[in-house]
């Protein structure tokens, strides 16, 4: 009875253990390439996992991720996106998340990283203005969206920025096109005046 008693003892330890919560084990920020766009540009936003390991268990890692993103569709066009060197892109197997990522070899270990590439999304800017990107999970909701460790709870994402893209001035080419139809309208007024 004694030993019974005891493996159920360990056996509440390790679920306890595994089903704590942690503060926050890291956060995502949203690095646009270019801060100097502008209409016709195709810019790229990494989506980065910082201090993926600060607050985790000692000897944690860090499975995959998954999350939805909402942008500015008057001025920014989704062309496609690359996940992180050390991703699977899964997003095609899930109906209801955007940007799913997994390690094949189940997990990444904390090996001190200070950031992990998640994956690199990229616009075309078809719009001048102060254009958003949110990068958000639910995973009250959906089972494949947040940041998913071993021993931590999925801890959701909710990131987002904004990126200033000016009007543009005319093109060279109409300029070219002005001073052309100028040049010839001086020469047919000249010829016009003899």
């Amino acid at each position: 009875m004694n030993t019974v008693n005891k493996t159920l003892s360990k056996m509440l330890l390790i679920l306890a253990f595994c089903g704590a919560n942690l503060a926050q084990a890291g956060h995502i920020s949203l690095n646009p390439f270019s801060t100097d766009v502008a209409i016709g540009d195709t810019i790229s936003i990494d989506i980065v996992l910082e201090d993926p390991f600060t607050g985790a268990y000692a000897g944690d890692s860090f499975l995959g991720f998954g999350f939805d993103f909402d942008y500015d569709q008057t001025g920014l066009q989704f062309t496609h996106k690359t996940m992180g060197s050390a991703w699977d892109d899964y997003s095609d197997a899930f109906n209801d998340t955007m940007v799913v990522g997994s390690d094949s070899n189940f997990g990444i270990d904390d090996n001190g990283q200070s950031e992990f590439l998640l994956t690199t999304l990229y616009f075309e800017v078809i719009g001048a203005g102060d254009l958003f990107l949110n990068v958000f999970s639910d995973s009250a909701n959906s089972a494949n969206q947040g940041l998913f460790y071993i021993f931590n709870d999925v801890l959701d994402i909710n990131a987002s920025t904004s990126i200033n893209v000016s009007q543009v001035p005319e093109p060279p080419v109409v300029a070219l096109f002005a001073l052309a139809l100028g040049i010839m309208g001086a020469r047919g007024f000249r010829k016009s005046a003899v």
